[in-house]
């Protein structure tokens, strides 16, 4: 493992690249928050790679990172917290089901009530992320986008800003990240279904469906037109991102002010853990679960 790696000068985000894998995750889990027991305030998640956005204009970081988030311990307590060398401050872990997958809040509280009342906040703002970008539910703002698309449709404004920023990213990589990548990650059953390898005679025809060119946005109009029927586009790999981003800002309305959210490897952080200079990040080997490939330590 490597250990002990700082990372400075990069602040308020962790933006990790790692070997890319593709995840599907069979619908979207039911609501709840719990709290667990933190052993190391500061003691993070896991990263491994994928695009992000912001959800406000004015946040000039950008960056992310996909992977699968540590799983949940089943001896945790609601609402205990871990106490750091700042006895007026500690730690409080809660772990999340949304959008399809858990994600854990570490938030510094005085007590664990208000710990609960930023965790609440946090997942709100996931929660709403997921039922406008979701690609698992016919009433989502995706879900209408793919089924009118092609008649042309006026985007909401969450939707069009992940939207602006996912096609940005798309030219800026040469078209390596593509959100009109659904009707091939369908194909393959990803999606619904058995995941199963198609013809290449399937797969040609299905990517006659995807590429950049079949998407035409106006940004300042929000106005979003397919080429033609049959195209489709997935958030997926950038929804969770702005998820992470939506939740600190909420979570910082409501009063929060150190936090390290980790959605499915997606991090960002906030300030610094009581009584540390840093917080401590595991990477996880995109074949193994476990052990950590390497351990860095982010501070502002």
């Amino acid at each position: 493992m490597i250990q002990g790696r700082r990372v400075a000068g990069v602040p308020n985000r962790l933006f990790l690249l790692a070997a890319a894998s593709l995840l599907a995750v069979a619908g979207v889990g039911a609501s709840g928050c719990s709290g667990e027991r933190n052993a190391t305030p500061g003691a993070g998640a896991s990263a491994s790679g994928s695009a992000e956005s912001s959800p406000s204009s004015a946040d000039a970081s950008r960056g992310g990172a996909a992977g699968t988030s540590v799983p949940a311990r089943s001896d945790h307590a609601p609402g205990t917290v871990a106490s750091g060398a700042d006895a007026s401050l500690s730690i409080v872990t809660y772990r999340v089901r949304t959008m399809g997958t858990m994600g854990d809040i570490k938030v510094a509280v005085a007590d664990s009530a208000a710990g609960w009342s930023f965790a609440h906040a946090g997942k709100r703002a996931w929660d709403r992320v997921d039922s406008l970008m979701s690609n698992w539910t016919e009433t989502s703002e995706v879900a209408r986008i793919n089924r009118d698309g092609a008649a042309g449709v006026i985007v909401q404004p969450e939707v069009a800003q992940v939207i602006d920023r996912a096609l940005s990213i798309g030219r800026e990589s040469g078209g390596a990240f593509d959100i009109t990548v659904e009707p091939l990650v369908r194909l393959w059953g990803f999606l619904a279904g058995t995941p199963h390898v198609p013809s290449n005679e399937q797969i040609e025809a299905m990517r006659q469906r995807v590429g950049l060119a079949q998407v035409d946005f106006t940004p300042s109009t929000r106005g979003l037109r397919f080429a033609g029927p049959g195209v489709h586009i997935d958030l997926g790999g950038i929804a969770k991102g702005y998820g992470v981003d939506a939740a600190v800002l909420d979570m910082a309305a409501a009063g929060a002010r150190i936090m390290m959210i980790d959605l499915s490897g997606n991090i960002r952080t906030v300030g610094l853990p009581p009584g540390r200079d840093h917080w401590t990040i595991g990477v996880r080997d995109p074949k193994k679960r476990w052990p950590y490939f390497a351990q860095l330590d982010v501070d502002e």
